[in-house]
């Protein structure tokens, strides 16, 4: 089931159960409500009750409509009527679908007969009123029974979240506009960040508990990304005087504004949605900044990063880079985290390799996570990266690189994802660490994602023991959400904007009752223990304030908790994180006395507040701790000695390079780079373990590059690859050798080994093993293509055989005519599969390549099969010579001529009619430029691109046919046609032809391009030179000319809002929000897309090309009124 959602009307109250389970009741008689039920439906039958409450003298009645959508089906509906079963009263277990209702009497339906209506009871009016007679069941409205399902559901509410949920709207879009991101502050007044606007002060103006009113707060720094409330100050991260940046707003005279700014951190780069975003403060008095891919910390490298400077990781060269040009060129470690220590004012990376990550947020343990984004437009290959949940570790390294060269989740040299959630664009994200929610969303992580229009919900604590799913908590459409917060009366807040849309702030809250003893937090320590969201603005606010009233106490009281074996885990870890807080600060002597508790929760805890210290009692005990029963003490140990950069004994990291748990085997590779290699090459490259020989190796040549370590490391791993190899070792081992000679420059004498290797195993019986192999091999140029031509034709994943077929270009093979064709043909196959929007485009790009090796006679052959491989033809052309055969030439035409007619659609024919018109267009032969003007007049579509053909020869005969191309011309083809006809003695009197080249030139104009080709030629063409008035442009000048000596044509003027459609915005928002407005059809829908040439940039689910945004979800971003605003009045 797809999704499913209950809508039920009741004339008093009522509760509605769904296989049992109660999951809604009404609030307010008479009230429609709106119930999700998605996760409470079940395959095969389920049972929908509803017990309802009449106390009143009137007719009883009950409204339901239940909606549900199979997958891949149109939505269903079931409604109330007189085939339901209803009952005055009912015995137990009444809502269970074994329950026999053989006895229940048939529901009264009021659309079926008359009977809320005294005459039909056959009563006076006068008794019905008294509610004398009443029916002998309860009456069923079947208002919904006419509604034709197959038009979709009706309008659902904008925002559906769990039973017992709801949602409210704080603020509304014409308070905050359109907002980027919100923290409360101390005071529990909301900051938010408007988009293209100041910052927002949202406070409670009648200190009713309600916040009521919006100013201004600040207005130093633009386009704010990140917000952190601290101490009376507010950090944010955005676009201030000095550049793009973290900075500190003061409020320096206390009038409720912020004046003075300070720059903490610069950075570099492109700032936007893809630089530096969101801060968090951490459990060690730190700040965080996460930063997206297209920034960089502007600082040289810093001793203190634990994040070693990054390789880019990919062998084979050149690489593919994105067709679509989204981070080109963008070298690692691409997005980051970065740590500035607010007592010292340095900045330090922590982490790299992270695409667009928006957010970040610790959990109340201490371990830090984000939640990155994927690239929708690489749906469908190998290298795309599902959106993930990240654990931000120390030195941590999360493998994304640009175009095809992102490293696969199963590198040993990066950090796996706890969690996948499909794709998406995620934005804010929070830890729910209150008690006004139901416990089992207790220290949840809540993700906001603003592309699928939803917040999800995550259990962290139970994944690690069951691998927790992520569920939808609240799905909206549109629901363009940007940030989320959890506000001092415990609701979820969430804002929505960006990209100039809609926004608002709105709360999550629960509506049903939470225990006393939940609520009740107590007094003095007891509070401040129990105290939610403790590293919030108002969460410090009030433990500071409790510190205060207990007075010379605190010490004692607060040590006390975190010493007690007695106490909670939450607790004793609470207690600790106030000491950092506010002191007294843990010493040393402490946290290693705790670091002795049984509670493993405790251990980790200190493990981690110790590397904050520099002391040699620290140290020591971190080592002893790598041998902990517990790997969260363990992580936690590693990450601290990273941060103090402690050196052990190589003897103290065996295990862990040997763990079957890949943060420990990461994370003790970091830890051995720390160590003088002299004290273990030797005698870890030599191991028997092969699992400790290839990590040994990858710290050896990562941490100290140079063509000695090299040596040994590929000795060492051809010793390995000799004996028994599991796998999954085996893939380790093929990455070392990656590395290695991606780093250092071996001779090929060493290399010889291993391409006998590469060829003995390729192909082998796992795909994940065969994707390593091609790579290596397309470098050592084996000669592996006969095999891999055999191998594309299994069933092995499309994916992993596009992968293996995008290298063979590559490799140095003598190409047989057979083989060149069977990779056609495969690559034909593989434009056929379902993609994101740059995924046909590398297949594109690899029948190019291919193209290379073609020979002309092949090409010609290739051609007269074009319309079967259209994508082969199009390669094809690339090796015709400049001057063709007249067989040839005709060959061409009637390929053009087959593929230009109704029905071939696909953007690879587009590409390939533009091609031919590209080949035909430098023939000396007269016969294929008269073809073109043809074609011009027979395929208006194509007009554009065959009038920049025709223009390659300027004379009369293509002039006409110019002069009527200049008004659908894309502007960079404009000054190309302007001197074309510059060089052609015709000139033209035609007002209309005039008037599109005055048009013409004003585009160009305003679009900030120098207008001189459309100024040259108007004076050619009409033999004046209009004088410019003053300060007028002169497209303006030429615009009044055209006036006076035009009179009875329209003016030569750009249509503005009110002129550019015949439908205002105003109708047709009145026309949807009426009874004929309400319903749409998919297929009008979907013939309007092609129709309107939307699908040639535009992708809508498997529709459409993928130049332009993926419209697939925009529902859920934008609102109706911003989609017809598009439409009628484009950009």
């Amino acid at each position: 089931m797809e999704r499913a959602h209950i809508e039920f009307e009741a004339s008093e109250a009522c509760e509605v159960y769904l296989n049992g389970l109660r999951v809604g009741s009404s609030k307010t008689p008479g009230t429609k409500e709106t119930v999700d039920v998605s996760s409470t439906v079940r395959p095969g039958k389920n049972m929908l009750a509803i017990r309802a409450t009449h106390r009143s003298n009137q007719s009883p009645s009950l409204q339901v409509g239940f909606f549900f959508k199979p997958v891949n089906a149109k939505w269903r509906i079931v409604v109330s009527d007189n085939e339901w079963k209803a009952s005055k009263s009912a015995s137990q277990n009444w809502q269970l679908l074994r329950f026999d209702d053989s006895q229940w009497q048939p529901a009264v339906s009021k659309a079926v007969r008359k009977a809320d209506t005294p005459a039909n009871l056959g009563v006076k009016e006068r008794d019905s009123a008294a509610g004398n007679p009443k029916p002998t069941s309860p009456a069923i409205k079947a208002s919904l029974a006419d509604y034709d399902s197959t038009k979709g559901p009706p309008p659902p509410e904008r925002f559906t979240t769990k039973p017992g949920f709801s949602v409210v709207e704080v603020f509304s879009s014409k308070t905050v506009g359109s907002v980027l991101a919100i923290a409360f502050n101390e005071f529990g007044h909301i900051i938010a960040s408007q988009e293209d606007g100041p910052m927002l002060l949202l406070y409670d103006s009648d200190k009713d508990g309600k916040l009521d009113k919006s100013r201004k707060y600040c207005d130093l720094v633009k386009n704010v990304q990140g917000i952190l409330p601290l101490n009376g100050d507010v950090y944010v991260t955005g676009d201030g005087k000095e550049g793009s940046g973290l900075y500190r707003l003061v409020d320096s005279d206390r009038n409720g504004e912020l004046e003075k700014s300070e720059m903490l951190v610069r950075f570099k780069g492109v700032p936007g949605e893809h630089g530096p975003h969101q801060i968090a403060f951490g459990p060690d008095g730190c700040l965080y900044i996460v930063v997206g891919n297209h920034s960089q910390l502007d600082a040289p490298w810093s001793e203190l990063s634990t994040y070693p400077k990054p390789y880019e990781g990919d062998l084979v060269q050149p690489r593919f880079e994105d067709p679509g040009g989204h981070a080109e060129g963008v070298k690692a470690p691409g997005g980051t985290i970065v740590r500035y220590d607010l007592a010292t004012k340095e900045s330090s990376i922590i982490a790299g390799g992270i695409r667009n990550a928006y957010d970040l947020a610790f959990h109340p343990h201490g371990n830090l996570y984000i939640h990155d984004s994927d690239m929708e437009a690489d749906q469908g290959t190998v290298w795309h990266r599902n959106t993930g949940v990240f654990r931000v570790m120390e030195g941590g390294e999360y493998g994304w690189r640009s175009g095809w060269a992102n490293w696969p989740e199963y590198y040993l040299d990066r950090l796996p994802a706890l969690a996948t959630a499909g794709r998406g664009s995620p934005t804010g994200m929070v830890f729910y660490n209150h008690f006004m929610f139901p416990a089992r969303y207790h220290r949840a992580l809540f993700m906001a994602d603003w592309s699928e229009g939803r917040i999800l919900a995550w259990n962290v604590e139970s994944n690690e023991k069951t691998k927790a799913r992520m569920e939808d908590f609240v799905v909206g459409a549109p629901m363009n959400v940007t940030d989320l917060e959890v506000g001092p009366d415990g609701w979820l807040y969430f804002s929505t904007g960006g990209r100039g849309t809609d926004g608002g702030i709105y709360r999550v809250q629960w509506n049903g009752e939470i225990p006393e003893k939940v609520t009740q937090l107590g007094e003095g320590i007891a509070k401040a223990i129990r105290l939610p969201q403790l590293y919030s603005a108002f969460g410090r606010q009030t433990a500071a304030l409790i510190k205060k009233e207990i007075g010379f106490e605190w010490e004692e009281q607060v040590s006390g908790v975190a010493y007690s074996n007695e106490n909670p885990a939450r607790y004793r870890i609470q207690a600790l994180d106030l000491m950092q807080l506010l002191g007294p600060v843990p010493t040393p002597d402490m946290l290693i006395e705790l670091s002795n508790t049984s509670n493993e929760l405790v251990r980790a805890k200190c493990a981690r507040l110790m590397g904050i210290h520099s002391d040699t009692e620290v140290a020591e005990r971190l080592v002893k701790m790598l041998s902990d029963s517990s790997p969260s003490v363990r992580l936690a140990a590693c990450e601290s000695m990273l941060r103090m950069g402690v050196v052990c004994d190589p003897s103290a990291v065996i295990k862990l390079l040997q763990s079957e748990n890949r943060e420990e085997r990461f994370l003790a590779r970091r830890i051995l780079a720390l160590i003088p290699e002299s004290q273990w090459r030797d005698e870890f490259l030599t191991s028997a373990s092969s699992r400790l020989a290839i990590n040994a190796a990858l710290t050896l040549i990562s941490a100290n590059t140079n063509r000695s370590n090299a040596d040994a490391v590929l000795e060492s791993m051809s010793r390995v690859s000799q004996g028994y190899v599991s796998d999954a070792d085996f893939v380790d081992l093929l990455r070392v050798l990656q590395v290695t000679l991606h780093l250092v420059n071996v001779e090929k004498s060493l290399i010889s080994k291993w391409k006998a290797l590469v060829e003995r195993e390729f192909p082998a019986g796992n795909s994940t093993i065969n994707a390593e192999l091609i790579r290596l091999a397309t470098y050592l140029q084996c000669d592996l293509v006969p095999a891999a031509v055999k191998y594309l034709q299994t069933d092995t994943s499309m994916p992993e055989r596009v992968l293996i077929a995008m290298h063979l270009p590559m490799m140095n093979h003598s190409w047989t005519s057979k083989e060149r064709m069977a990779l056609l043909q495969f690559l034909e196959a593989a434009q056929k599969e379902k993609g994101g929007g740059s995924y046909h485009l590398y297949v594109m790009r690899t029948s190019h390549a291919l193209s290379d090796f073609l020979t002309q006679e092949e090409s010609i052959r290739i051609l007269s099969l074009g319309e079967q491989y259209p994508n082969a033809a199009l390669a094809a052309l690339l090796k015709l010579p400049e001057q063709l055969d007249n067989d040839t030439v005709e060959n061409l035409i009637k390929l053009d001529t087959q593929i230009d007619r109704g029905g071939v659609e696909e953007d690879v024919f587009k590409r390939l009619k533009t091609g031919i018109t590209a080949v035909l267009s430098r023939q000396s032969d007269e016969k294929a430029i008269d073809y073109l003007r043809q074609r011009w007049r027979k395929s208006p579509d194509r007009r554009s691109t065959i009038a920049l053909a025709l223009a390659q020869k300027p004379d009369e005969k293509n002039w006409d046919y110019l002069v009527r191309s200049i008004g659908i011309l894309d502007l960079f083809a404009v000054p190309d046609i302007c001197n074309c006809l510059l060089q052609i003695d015709v000139a033209t009197e035609d007002a209309e032809a005039i008037r599109q080249t005055i048009l013409q030139g004003c585009r160009m104009a305003e679009s900030g391009q120098d207008p001189k080709p459309v100024l040259e030629l108007l004076s050619y063409w009409t033999g004046e030179t209009p004088e410019i008035d003053g300060a007028e442009s002169p497209m303006a000048t030429w615009q009044r000319w055209f006036e006076v000596r035009y009179p009875d044509s329209p003016a030569a003027v750009l249509p503005n809002e009110l002129e550019r459609s015949r439908w205002s915005l105003e109708f047709l928002e009145q026309f949807l929000a009426g009874e004929q407005g309400k319903y749409g059809s998919r297929e009008n829908g979907a013939a309007m897309f092609n129709k309107a040439q939307c699908n040639a940039c535009h992708k809508m689910n498997s529709q459409g090309n993928g130049f332009g945004p993926d419209l697939s979800s925009i529902a859920k971003r934008f609102t109706r009124t911003e989609f017809l605003e598009s439409v009628l009045y484009p950009s």
